[in-house]
């Protein structure tokens, strides 16, 4: 800038002046460098987009370590948190409606319960199949609904359906009985139960107490028991006898129901105590089945041993009887072979696999040690464990890949990039796996 100096002026005078414009040079220059990097940060800003603009954000930010280290510690809850499963959770909505027609043959509930039924409810919204099914005196009609219905509402539409269309059933028709098949009841953790001097019905008496402590598990929802080889008492009248008596099978049957029958009496109350009083039947053990009073003839009773064979039996369903070989099985010997039930648990929707199948087997060690030397506890099922060894794989082979991904970057690019990628990922995963605890999602097979 041109500069107007006085003649006048001493050289101190001069010398304060030349300073003073100096200084007024530095400040313009540095306002123009200023000016110049403004204008390049307004370039940038204008060639990146919304993603560019974030992530510039977070790199000037002084938060950033602190938010890294906030979301790596949500993605480490969320890990442990989030249920573990063999097999993810789908929602499959079916039900079978089950009516039955005595009297009635196949052809018959085919035509009058079968078809029409099978017309109506496949007029509800979100139903991808309907089965029907006819045999003698009954009819089954199977609806699938598409998946990812809600169940609850499926199911509330299909009652409500068959309860519309009650008219259309026969008027000997019992009223329908409609049970929900559920996809969660599939078994996580089976048990074969197991002896070499004890029959089915001793070892199903074993198998029912073993089920009643597992029901009391936390998050377990069916337990039960395969085959159900129940203890029976079968009782073969004689037709001939019968004929000489002159009795029927509904006499027989009307004797022993009242034997069985059990009454209240009351109860006797005190200060602090309050008993009970009933009568519980005359049945107390198998002997007393023979002694049951049928008729009397000529001033004679007649017992039920007299005009029937009795026998302590199994229920008539032993055709699915299991059994467990160990030894020299698998290398092509005979091995030990031994009777055996199998104990099924399934656990409830959105629970933890791996935490119910610890506590399980926390459980089965309690019970061994009040079970007969004889009785043999085998798992022959786990899914929980199965889930928490496919997650440990996941994770190890996770790492590994981060750190295959991390030196070829560091012999690539440089050490700054590798360092970026081995935060940036983890992180990533760490969000993830809170979005899906935040959804219910679960950490399976698929998953």
């Amino acid at each position: 800038m041109p500069l107007k100096l006085n003649e006048n002026l001493n050289d101190k005078e001069l010398s304060k002046e030349l300073e003073k414009t100096e200084h007024e040079l530095e400040k313009t220059e540095r306002e123009l460098k200023e000016t110049e990097e403004e204008l390049k940060e307004l370039e940038e800003e204008v060639r990146l987009n919304f993603a560019g603009r974030l992530a510039k954000t977070f790199l000037r930010s002084p938060l950033t370590p602190i938010l890294a280290t906030f979301v790596l510690i949500l993605g480490i809850f969320a890990f442990i948190l989030t249920p573990k499963e063999e097999n993810p959770q789908i929602d499959v909505p079916s039900a079978s409606v089950i009516v039955a027609y005595p009297g009635a043959s196949s052809a018959d509930v085919q035509k009058v319960i079968v078809e029409p039924l099978s017309k109506k409810l496949n007029e509800l919204t979100g139903v991808d199949h309907v089965f029907g099914m006819a045999q003698n005196g009954f009819g089954v009609v199977t609806v699938q609904f598409k998946v990812g219905q809600n169940k609850e509402i499926s199911l509330l539409k299909l009652y409500d359906r068959v309860m519309q269309n009650m008219d259309l059933m026969p008027k000997n028709a019992l009223p329908p009985l409609i049970k929900p098949m559920d996809i969660d009841e599939v078994p996580i953790y089976t048990i074969a139960v197991g002896s070499k001097t004890l029959d089915n019905g001793a070892l199903f008496n074993i198998a029912r107490e073993i089920t009643d402590e597992l029901a009391r598990i936390e998050n377990v929802s069916v337990v039960g028991i395969k085959p159900e080889n129940k203890r029976q008492f079968n009782v073969w009248l004689d037709s001939a006898k019968l004929s000489a008596y002159n009795l029927s099978v509904f006499d027989i049957q009307k004797a022993i129901s009242s034997a069985a029958f059990a009454l209240p009496a009351g109860k006797v109350e005190g200060d602090k105590l309050s008993v009970e009083i009933g009568f519980e039947g005359y049945l107390k053990n198998y002997a007393d089945l023979g002694e049951i009073i049928v008729s009397s003839r000529g001033g004679r009773l007649v017992y039920l041993k007299e005009v029937a064979r009795i026998e302590d039996a199994l229920t008539s369903n032993i055709k699915q009887n299991a059994y467990v070989t160990k030894g020299q099985a698998y290398d092509g010997g005979a091995g030990e072979k031994k009777e055996q039930l199998t104990v099924f648990v399934a656990k409830k929707r959105g629970s933890n696999a791996v935490v119910v199948g610890e506590a399980i087997d926390k459980k089965l060690k309690e019970i061994k040690a009040g079970l007969p030397k004889d009785v043999e506890l085998i798992v022959t099922r786990d899914d929980g464990y199965k889930a928490g060894h496919v997650v440990g794989e996941l994770t190890f082979h996770l790492a590994i890949s981060i750190g295959i991904i991390v030196l070829l970057l560091y012999f690539m690019l440089g050490l700054r990039e590798a360092a970026i990628v081995s935060i940036t990922i983890p992180l990533v995963f760490a969000l993830t796996l809170f979005a899906g605890l935040l959804i219910g999602q679960t950490i399976n097979r698929i998953t």
